[in-house]
């Protein structure tokens, strides 16, 4: 009797599967890392033979904000809650001047420009917050 599960022979092959990845190379902080990435990801799939990457890359300008986001997650997790205010309301501020917005905000501000902003506006409340304990 035959079984219902059929098992390509050796002759056979099963279809490779294409994952389509978009990439967006870091403002300053990464492009050389981006092609890494896929350098890596493609040599895995040509040794896998069952799989296979489309990268499209697009040259945007990469929004930070996100990664700040995730700060402020970690310092909460530790505990530093804090400190995670502070970077939120660095996030606000930067975010709500629109001359500091990125490419997918419709700005024309760049990664590197943004994080300035976001530091800047961390400096500025560190100096005032020991201006305070003095």
């Amino acid at each position: 009797m035959r079984s219902r599960h059929h098992h390509p022979t050796q002759t056979e092959t099963a279809p490779i599967k294409t994952y389509k990845i978009a990439t967006i190379p870091g403002d300053g902080i990464g492009k050389e890392v981006v092609p890494a990435g896929q350098e890596v990801l493609a040599a895995l799939a040509a040794s896998s033979k069952t799989f296979q990457f489309n990268f499209e890359n697009f040259d945007w300008l990469a929004n930070p904000i996100g990664t700040f986001w995730s700060v402020v997650m970690l310092l909460e997790h530790l505990g530093e809650n804090a400190a995670a205010r502070q970077v939120m309301a660095a996030i606000e501020a930067v975010t709500a001047n629109p001359s500091l917005h990125t490419g997918d905000l419709g700005g024309k501000a760049t990664t590197v420009q943004v994080t300035k902003a976001v530091c800047d506006f961390l400096g500025g409340q560190q100096q005032e917050g020991q201006a305070r304990a003095a």
